[in-house]
């Protein structure tokens, strides 16, 4: 009588064998099935993420936006609120659309505080989450402004 096989048995092998008959593709694409996929063919479209994944996900997103941080502020050393607000900035817009924030940023490495609020207040940004109705720039700017206080 054969042994039964289980799906943690094949792990490696359907591991090894999907990776090479998928290949990995790091941004989202069309596959065959005209389904919106990722990674190693995984479906998000159909099937999405687990709540473990987009935490994942996240908590690599904060990593990479302080080398971000780093990599426009050096080693200056940020307020609490300010580096927090930055943050959730670039997590929302992504390091290029951060970076033309020419104002903004040379105000924050002058520690301009109010110039810093003022500069993030006057953008598309900002603008933008008001008529959506979201908290998000209000958020942003009023932690930046703990560094005048």
């Amino acid at each position: 009588m054969a042994k039964k096989i289980s799906i943690e048995d094949l792990r490696d092998s359907i591991f090894v064998r999907t990776q090479r008959n998928e290949g990995l593709r790091l941004k989202p694409y069309r596959c065959t099935e005209r389904k919106l996929t990722i990674g190693y063919g995984r479906n998000i479209e159909d099937n999405g993420i687990t709540k473990q994944e987009a935490i994942f996900l996240m908590k690599n997103d904060i990593i990479e936006t302080g080398n971000a941080l780093y990599r426009i502020f050096g080693d200056q050393v940020l307020p609490w609120g300010v580096m927090e607000a930055f943050v959730d900035m670039l997590i929302n817009m992504g390091e290029t659309k951060f970076k033309g924030f020419v104002n903004m940023i040379k105000a924050a490495k002058n520690k301009d505080w109010e110039s810093t609020v003022k500069e993030a207040i006057d953008s598309k940004w900002y603008r933008k989450h008001k008529e959506l109705g979201s908290k998000r720039a209000d958020e942003a700017v009023n932690l930046i402004r703990t560094a005048i206080e």
